[in-house]
């Protein structure tokens, strides 16, 4: 479970880097694979795994199988494979990271 800490965090700061990069958010670069889900009276906006990964590496930032089990662990997929955006953005500000644009 350390080594996917790690790799976790590493990715993620990779993102951010990425992101910044780019100058983009995440939002922005997957909004329009996303879809709008009311859960327990809370809307989410969702994304299937396999589209985010595939947008993300469209887009050249390139994931290993490592990569991909990082992801899940940290964003935990609800509603089976998808994920809420919601919860990428929470974990990059977990670790000092902002998702807005400087």
């Amino acid at each position: 479970y350390e080594e996917i800490t790690d790799r976790g965090e590493k990715l993620f700061i990779t993102l951010a880097d990425f992101l910044f990069e780019t100058k983009t958010t995440i939002f922005e670069l997957v909004h329009k694979a996303t879809f709008s889900k009311v859960i327990d009276g809370n809307e989410h906006q969702l994304i299937k795994l396999e589209h985010l990964y595939a947008i993300l590496e469209s887009n050249g930032f390139i994931l290993n199988y490592t990569d991909r089990l990082a992801i899940e662990s940290f964003v935990k997929p609800i509603l089976r494979d998808n994920v809420d955006i919601k919860s990428i953005e929470y974990y990059l500000k977990s670790l000092g990271i902002s998702d807005k644009l400087p």
